[in-house]
């Protein structure tokens, strides 16, 4: 049971790398220009992408997931779509706002 768990993080942490470095690319944007965007330093993205470095797991992937504009399921490789949970909030906190009406 204990292996099968550390296989799923060992994967999750492959995809999370991978994932970070494509859609930094993707969009353009240095190590740097990521850098400033998120105030993680120069050396820490960088050592994420080199597999140098494992993220502190939830404040990274949360602010790492804003800065590019993309779930954290998707920086990780639950989902293939990185579509914005954030942008599934705004969607509810419309409708939401529409029953008060």
């Amino acid at each position: 049971y204990m292996s099968s768990i550390f296989n799923l993080i060992f994967y999750l942490m492959e995809e999370f790398y991978s994932r970070l470095r494509h859609i930094r690319q993707q969009q353009n944007l240095s190590i740097k220009q990521l850098s400033e965007m998120s105030g993680l330093s120069y050396r820490t993205i960088q050592s994420y992408e080199l597999k140098d470095r494992t993220p502190a797991i939830i404040d990274t992937l949360i602010t790492l997931s804003r800065c590019l504009g993309v779930s954290v399921d998707y920086l990780i490789g639950i989902s293939d779509d990185p579509c914005p949970v954030s942008s599934l909030t705004v969607s509810i906190d419309d409708i939401g706002g529409r029953r008060e009406k």
